[in-house]
Parts: C-alpha cells; sequence; structure tokens
C-alpha cells in the first residue's frame, strides 16, 4: 500500500471527513482503511467508518466500527451517541 505523506497520520482522516461532508461515504472508506492499516489503531478512523457504513445503509459493519472505537477510547463521543 503506497501512502505518499507517511508523515501526517492525520491525513486521511481529515480527508474521510471531507469526503463525509461531501456525501463520497465509498471515499470515506478508503481513506480510513487505509490509515487503519498505516498507523496504530484511532477510535476516531473507526468512528468515521462507522458513519460512512451507516450512511451506506451497512449497519451490521457501523456497529461493528462504532464498538472497534469504543474499545480503543471508551469516551469516544461520536460512537456513544451512535450506538444509542
Amino acid at each position: 500500500l503506497y501512502y505518499p505523506f507517511p508523515g501526517e497520520p492525520n491525513l486521511p482522516y481529515k480527508l474521510g471527513v471531507l469526503f463525509l461532508c461531501l456525501g463520497d461515504y465509498e471515499k470515506v472508506l478508503a481513506c480510513t482503511k487505509a490509515a487503519v492499516q498505516l498507523y496504530p489503531p484511532d477510535s476516531r478512523l473507526y468512528g468515521l467508518m462507522g458513519r460512512a457504513n451507516e450512511k451506506l445503509h451497512r449497519y451490521r459493519m457501523a456497529l461493528d466500527c462504532y464498538h472497534q472505537a469504543l474499545e480503543l477510547d471508551p469516551d469516544a463521543e461520536i460512537p456513544k451517541e451512535r450506538l444509542n
């Protein structure tokens, strides 16, 4: 997997947020999945993947992502809100 900005671990997350705002949920998943492979686990990435999967009506996958986010950060607000 080639990633041209190895010193910018927040870039895939920021791109994912941008694509979420634009409604391009498949690109959200592409950015976040790549980042999960390249960097240490980050609850924000899993929360973002959960939201994109939810928008794509992939509810089981969204739930799995939200649970993974909470395993990494039990205080993560967005996954907690989405699961309630």
